[in-house]
């Protein structure tokens, strides 16, 4: 209905509305912003991430030596210094001993007793960081760089104050490896030497010694050639200043362009941190593109980008880099129409490969390319898109959808994407709920396009193909009033409490919607985030990390709260007018970017459940995710704020939805470098809106949608002329607008029932809760062998077999080949010795290879990316055992060789049966790191078995010994042999040319 509207084109009984423009544009881009972000770390170690917006990032400790293999230099996802030392007066510069650190947004700076400054910094574009050493007198130093245990092998050159480095497997550079080979430490007075330092996990071979000065510059600077590496840090060291001001001087423009202060101080802080750690990760290795998150998913990833790309980009007004990244994904789309994965966007780019293995990624493609063009207005990329678009609809239509009208796809396509040596650790194929959400708006936004280029055939197919989908949808997702997750592949559905159920509140009716975010709320969501999988599901797991019980991506969808999850879900209690109560996820977010985990930024995981004696949930996975810092900011310009603009329309939509917490907001909306100031705020007389439009150079509408105090929601739309200036006010159920320079606005307003789900029932997060005797906590049925037991050693054992194999000979059938990455170390699946020797109650087993690799991801393996399987036949007789290897080996023994046990070696040992059943098995924990398994400097790995188990060997027993490469698909734990494919790729050995050749490299059979 039609009530109190009241339009007045004057300014009587109001401020001067161009008093806001003015103080908002002087306040916003006056003061310094960055400079008041300065975080301060007591008490405790933080972690700290910095990029060069291009290709290179530090990861590094405020009062620790570094501690994980991840931190360190990176530069095209290899890490070229793990870490430094410094050393004054021949006493070392302790971290621990620091009186303040303080991180900036741009550096760190370490403060220490005696007046001693440490900096450490990044500069945009130069893949380099520099440490800078302050004394108040005159003082020698001596800087060691340290180098990851698993590359030791180093070329060095020494040229006067400088010195230079390349691991020799490094030097040989191809297009499958194209990241940067040489690293250069320099500074003025700089005196390079060798010199060995070894500490527990690192190493160096040079010490970097500077005469007496009050101030000491090294810059560690990356280049494809020496002399690249030298120029840049030339460069650096001459104009610093310059560089530095440059990089602050980007981040004060995205904070200017992008204002926001509200009367929460920590709130403010935090997304200022938030939009520049955010910023952190738009990268341009190669391409322009996000990285997913640090530091493991140093790539692109399009699932990931796209969900990050309206909190990074479109919500900031910044385009230009939202339209660049939707190209680079689009030129790499798959255009073979022949191809299964015709039309599919890449889920993962990296710098060598690419694959389409989701199901979600290419919706959202389409989803994003559509939302840009009508936020930006550039109805030129509208039209240069449309091919990409209709192949991608085409596509789906063709290889991936049912009669139904469903999107398939297989069980790990979905971002619930974990996969283990035995399949999918969360299978959702083959029509899961989200997916279906995903590819109704996919077909919305095609149809969008069609319609808006007057492509009549199109748009009419795909609306038909989408009325069909929803129909469907409802009819077959919707059991008992609830959302099913998904669709098994013989239609049956699968009930348990996932929250992808959130993403599908669009294709759903109101009060099923309500509903749905009840549901989420109540089982699903702690007050610190929202859960993968219900507490009350047997398979629920309360924590990511906790061996040996399960690998830890057994948990990563099966319980682990995701923060990015938030996102999707305040919006929805937004919808239903529950800000204040979608803002207590919110603070907790703030709590992390300012108090907990790397400093301002987010995780990528938190463990769903507080363990003992700890009153938080642990924080796990990347220390720095995309997805989760692009929500909490999406999250503020378009559910609290509410605020959008169309350019292609000059269509402003304002629905605030502002949390108590927040108070009165002024904000800046970025129009692609041009300011649109708003100011909203509340008291106990009335709602006000001011918005300054004196940057609009066209005219065009708007409306706005406030909230009263019975809940309800009263809605106008106006015209707005170019350099307008409005100031509009909600008092006793009155809807106000004063205007300057227009003659002709009208207003309409309507109030609606915008009933808050409170209504329905009273809300509230789930409690914390650990089930008695929950399955996934209870200890594995076979037996865990200690640390101590594994490594035990008797030299005096009686032999029971020796057997060498020929060097070289490990090349599969006759044509494999190595992956391409240089992780992989040539000779890593060639074994040349194996040995057993026995006593009463060991079996103890070595074997030697030419080489082995150690990437450093898990030291406490001592290697890593080599697989081995020992098949022992214990009777001789044909036929008796089992003759099919497991963990991906397809391998099939000969008769005389069917085994009645088999230990599988690589992230761990196991044995198991000839049934497949697990006897007995090793998982490595960190600690044993000080005896790893293997030791990849003499190529040998040694450990022992208790006979009881395995039974006592005797010279009767034959062993085959089967190796090749190993996967853990990323996920830790034990693995399996590596798939070897056609063409060799830069995770995939290459050279099979049928698919029953089994994926094994080299084999060593005794007698």
């Amino acid at each position: 209905m039609r009530r109190g509207y009241t339009h007045r084109n004057s300014r009587i009984g109001f401020p001067t509305v161009g008093v806001l423009s003015l103080w908002l544009l002087t306040q916003s881009f006056s003061q310094p912003l960055v400079e008041e972000l300065a975080i301060e770390v007591k008490g405790v170690s933080r972690e700290f991430a910095f990029t060069n917006k291009e290709t290179a990032f530090f990861i590094g400790e405020t009062h620790a030596e570094n501690r994980s293999v991840w931190q360190g230099f990176n530069v095209f996802g290899h890490t070229f210094v793990h870490d430094y030392e410094i050393w004054i007066e021949e006493k070392k510069l302790e971290r621990s001993s620091a009186c303040s650190v303080v991180v900036y947004p741009d550096y760190l700076k370490r403060l220490y007793p005696g007046g001693i400054i440490e900096e450490l910094r990044l500069v945009d574009s130069l893949a380099l960081f520099a440490v800078t050493v302050t004394a108040p007198k005159p003082v020698h130093i001596d800087v060691i760089p340290l180098f990851s245990e698993g590359a030791r092998d180093y070329l060095t050159r020494f040229r006067g104050q400088l010195v230079l480095l390349a691991r020799r497997n490094h030097l040989t550079k191809t297009e499958q490896q194209p990241h940067p080979v040489w690293l250069a430490i320099h500074g003025a007075g700089l005196l390079p030497q060798s010199k060995s330092t070894q500490r527990q996990n690192s190493f160096s071979p040079v010490i970097v010694a500077g005469r007496k000065a009050t101030t000491h510059v090294l810059a560690f600077s990356v280049g494809d050639t020496p002399e690249e590496a030298v120029q840049h840090a030339r460069s650096y060291l001459e104009h610093k200043d310059r560089y530095h001001r440059v990089r602050r001087e980007r981040m004060e423009r995205l904070l200017h362009e992008t204002f926001v202060q509200t009367e929460n101080a920590d709130f403010n802080k935090a997304l200022a941190w938030a939009k520049l750690s955010l910023d952190a990760l738009l990268m341009n290795q190669r391409m322009k593109g996000i990285f997913a998150g640090l530091p493991w998913f140093n790539n692109y990833w399009g699932r990931d980008t796209f969900i990050a790309l309206p909190g990074a980009t479109l919500v900031l007004g910044r385009f230009g880099d939202a339209k660049e990244i939707l190209l680079s994904f689009a030129a790499h789309q798959q255009g073979d129409s022949t191809s299964h994965d015709y039309g599919r966007i890449p889920n993962i780019i990296t710098t060598t490969d690419r694959a389409y293995n989701t199901a979600d990624g290419t919706p959202r493609f389409v989803m994003m390319a559509r939302e840009y063009v009508e936020r930006s207005g550039d109805t030129a990329f509208m039209s240069s898109i449309y091919p990409t678009i209709v192949r991608s609809i085409e596509g789906t239509l063709r290889h991936h959808c049912d009669s139904l009208g469903f999107l398939t796809h297989g069980d790990a396509e979905t971002w619930m994407d974990a996969v283990g040596p035995d399949g999918p650790w969360s299978p959702r194929g083959n029509r899961a709920n989200d997916v279906q959400a995903l590819w109704a708006q996919q077909l919305e936004a095609g149809v969008w396009f069609a319609t808006q280029l007057q492509d009549s055939s199109h748009a009419q197919r795909w609306r038909d193909h989408l009325l069909h989908l929803r129909q469907n949808f409802l009819r077959f997702f919707i059991h008992h009033g609830q959302v099913v997750d998904h669709l098994r592949r013989d239609g049956s559905p699968d009930n348990r409490l996932r929250p992808n159920q959130i993403f599908t509140t669009r294709l759903l009716p109101e009060e099923l919607r309500a509903q749905v975010v009840q549901t989420v709320v109540s089982k699903l969501t702690y007050e610190y985030g929202v859960a993968s999988l219900s507490q009350e599901d047997e398979d629920f797991h309360p924590y990511h990390l906790y061996p040996p019980y399960y690998p830890k991506d057994a948990a990563y969808h099966n319980g682990v709260v995701w923060t990015w999850l938030q996102g999707p879900l305040i919006s929805e209690l937004c919808h239903f007018n529950e800000h204040d109560f979608a803002f207590r996820l919110t603070q907790n977010a703030v709590h992390q970017i300012l108090d907990r985990g790397a400093v301002g930024t987010q995780s990528e995981l938190l463990d769903a459940l507080p363990r003992a004696n700890e009153h938080e949930p642990l924080l796990s996975g990347t220390i720095s995710q995309a997805w989760n810092l692009a929500e909490f900011v999406r999250n503020f310009y378009d559910d609290y704020l509410g605020a959008r603009v169309s350019l292609l329309n000059h269509h402003l939509v304002l629905r605030p939805r502002i949390p108590e917490a927040l108070g009165s907001v002024k904000a800046v909306i970025n129009l692609n470098g041009r300011a649109l100031p708003i100011q909203t705020g509340s008291t106990n007389e009335a709602t006000s809106v001011r918005i300054d439009g004196s940057n609009l150079r066209k005219g065009g509408t708007a409306e706005i949608h406030l909230l009263m105090d019975d809940s309800q929601e009263i809605s106008g739309t106006f015209k707005v002329r170019p350099n307008s200036h409005i100031f509009i006010t909600l008092s006793d159920s009155v809807l106000s607008l004063v205007s300057e320079g227009v003659s002709d606005s009208f207003i309409s307003e309507t109030i609606n029932s915008a009933a808050a789900l409170s209504s329905r029932s009273p809300l509230a997060f789930v409690a914390p809760s650990l089930r008695a005797g929950l399955k996934t906590l209870r200890p594995p049925d076979h037996a865990l062998i200690p640390h101590s037991t594994i490594k035990a050693f008797n030299p005096v054992a009686r032999s029971v077999v020796r057997v060498d194999d020929p060097r070289g000979d490990d090349n599969g059938t006759g044509a494999f080949t190595y992956p391409l990455s240089t992780h992989f170390k040539k000779g890593g699946f060639d074994i040349t010795r194996f040995a057993v020797s026995a006593d009463d109650s060991m079996a103890y087993v070595e074997l030697q290879f030419t080489a082995l690799a150690n990437p450093g991801w898990h030291l406490e393996y001592g290697f890593q990316l080599t697989f081995i399987a020992i098949a022992i036949d214990e009777d001789g007789i044909e036929n008796s055992g089992t003759r099919l290897v497991g963990r991906n080996a397809n391998f099939i023994l000969p008769p005389r060789r069917a085994y009645e046990r088999i230990i599988y070696v690589g992230g761990g040992v196991q044995l198991d049966d000839k049934d497949g059943r697990v006897l007995a098995a090793y998982v490595p924990k960190e600690e044993d790191v000080s005896h790893p398994l293997g030791d990849a400097e003499r190529g040998v790995i040694r450990f022992a078995l208790p006979t009881k188990y395995l039974g006592t060997p005797t010279e009767k027993w034959t062993f085959t010994v089967l190796v090749g490469g190993q996967d853990d698909h990323g996920g830790a734990g034990l693995g399996e042999f590596r798939t070897v494919r056609e063409k060799a790729s830069e995770w995939h050995g290459g050279g099979r040319t049928r698919m029953e050749e089994p994926n094994v490299y080299d084999v060593l059979e005794t007698r």
